[in-house]
């Protein structure tokens, strides 16, 4: 229902002039956000230029007169006669800028409405609420996701540093087998990989004596017989 329809004081005419006055203060706002002006600003200042430039011109004017004709006219009819010339040039300026300006606002400093401003584009969607719900659980979910990507950097991080740490390790376990195999060959040990062998083959045997021996020694069996076979064992 229209202000007209709802106040009787209120004529069509008056609401469609409120309309276009609202229209024109929005385009003007719109063109003074564009332009950095109001376009009106511009056409008074231009207008306001052609004046002043006309008053100097009138005083050069007055001044080149009195010094031409000052022994045919006194001072104050010289001003007198250059001040009427003032009317005469604003009343044919005035029908000419009308024009211009016309012109000017219209075409050249007018932006038309259907016209959106770059930085006004990401308003020419309106969203919905449900579709402000769904942008709104897109980001949670963003943000999420954003999350579980720092805390994997965060684990990653963490196991390439245990990984340097175990490769130190390495590193070391790899020194002191090269300066074991350094005495070995300079002890006359022939091969260092059989004789590591050997030794662990010898570890194992004697670990498995030793278990024998302890269960042995649990049921109460003399472990003479076992000393025996031990000794056997060696040669």
């Amino acid at each position: 229902m229209s202000i007209s329809e709802t106040d009787p004081g209120v004529s069509s005419s008056d609401t469609e002039g409120r309309k276009e006055l609202n229209m024109h203060l929005f385009n003007e706002e719109y063109e003074t956000q564009y332009f950095g002006f109001t376009p009106k600003s511009f056409s008074d200042g231009v207008y306001n230029s052609f004046v002043d430039y006309l008053y100097e011109d009138v005083i050069v004017l007055e001044e080149y007169m009195s010094q031409e004709f000052n022994n045919l006219m006194n001072r104050e009819q010289i001003r007198e006669a250059a001040h009427k010339v003032i009317p005469v040039f604003t009343k044919a300026f005035d029908k000419a800028f009308n024009k211009l300006e016309r012109y000017l606002l219209e075409n050249i400093l007018h932006i038309p409405d259907n016209v959106l401003l770059e930085e006004d584009k990401a308003q020419s969607k309106q969203y919905t609420e449900r579709e402000n719900e769904v942008i709104d659980e897109d980001i949670k979910q963003l943000k999420q996701k954003i999350l579980n990507a720092k805390y994997m950097n965060a684990a990653l991080k963490r196991g390439i540093k245990d990984i340097e740490q175990v490769q130190a390790h390495i590193d070391a376990m790899s020194a002191h087998l090269d300066t074991l195999n350094k005495v070995c060959k300079d002890a006359g040990v022939p091969d260092t990989a059989e004789t590591m062998k050997f030794l662990t083959e010898k570890v194992s045997k004697m670990q498995e004596m030793i278990k024998k021996y302890n269960r042995y020694s649990k049921y109460g069996v003399n472990s003479t017989k076992f000393n025996y076979r031990y000794t056997n064992y060696e040669r």
